[in-house]
């Protein structure tokens, strides 16, 4: 058993196929093709500070599909790249479910975005850690930019889960619009 994320590791790929057929096989082997392309074009340097971490699943789903094609045994062979993505796409398994259609369909494009991906993740882990805590979760559909996420209801509370994320970049643009730099 994986105790980071519950998650024992007989389940992993099945969680990964269950990941990789919401995204859609055919979008996530054009990001991953885009992906080898640039590490193969790239520079040491930009290649393992940017282009490595500019989304948190490529590396682990070349790392998959090797073993994969491989024949070695994925649960014997998990490395943590790959333990991370069985846990993101356990959360995505489960909670999709509580999504309706136009959400859902909004995260299948969103979590493959090289430039905002981590951002959609921590909008799923919000929720997970909710869920996790007893709050049933629901969605909202609205395509406006000026609405919550989702709304947390247990038995005593209900309240709207708004999630932002602020870079290191972000912040100092706003430190020096307002003048503290």
């Amino acid at each position: 058993m994986n105790i980071t994320s519950d998650i024992h590791d007989t389940e992993v790929p099945n969680l990964v196929y269950k990941l990789i057929r919401f995204v859609g096989r055919n979008r996530l082997e054009k990001c991953l093709d885009k992906f080898t392309s640039f590490l193969q074009l790239s520079g040491q340097i930009f290649r393992e500070y940017y282009l490595k971490t500019r989304h948190p699943w490529w590396e682990a789903f070349i790392e998959y599909f090797a073993l994969d094609k491989s024949g070695k045994s994925i649960k014997n062979n998990l490395t943590a790249n790959i333990k991370t993505l069985a846990g993101d796409a356990k959360k995505i398994s489960t909670l999709q479910g509580l999504m309706p259609e136009k959400v859902r369909e909004k995260y299948k494009k969103d979590l493959i975005d090289n430039n905002r991906a981590y951002d959609y993740l921590f909008e799923i882990q919000m929720a997970w850690h909710f869920y996790l805590k007893g709050c049933k979760i629901k969605w909202h559909e609205d395509n406006s930019n000026s609405h919550s996420e989702f709304l947390a209801k247990d038995s005593e509370f209900e309240f709207n889960v708004e999630c932002k994320r602020i870079s290191v970049d972000i912040s100092r643009k706003i430190m020096v619009r307002a003048g503290i730099a």
